[in-house]
């Protein structure tokens, strides 16, 4: 994934029924690889989680996603 400037995130979030619940923030290196460890909050699991997905955010708190999405993975049924 492309290094972000200055002041800019990728953000991991699982969403859980209808929200996103933020799982975790992430830089990459100047390779584009990265590597980051992410706990899943635990109220994301009152309902299965339909997909995870990456975004582009500031480099700020945040509680919903604002920027676009560049990644994302479908849960797959049991």
């Amino acid at each position: 994934m492309p290094t972000l400037p200055t002041g800019k995130i990728y953000r991991l979030w699982a969403a859980v029924g209808d929200r996103a619940v933020p799982c975790g923030g992430f830089r990459t290196r100047s390779d584009g690889t990265a590597v980051a460890q992410f706990l899943v909050p635990v109220e994301s699991h009152t309902a299965p989680i339909g997909r995870l997905f990456v975004t582009v955010e500031p480099d700020a708190p945040g509680d919903t996603p604002a920027g676009p999405t560049v990644m994302e993975g479908r849960a797959r049924a049991a």
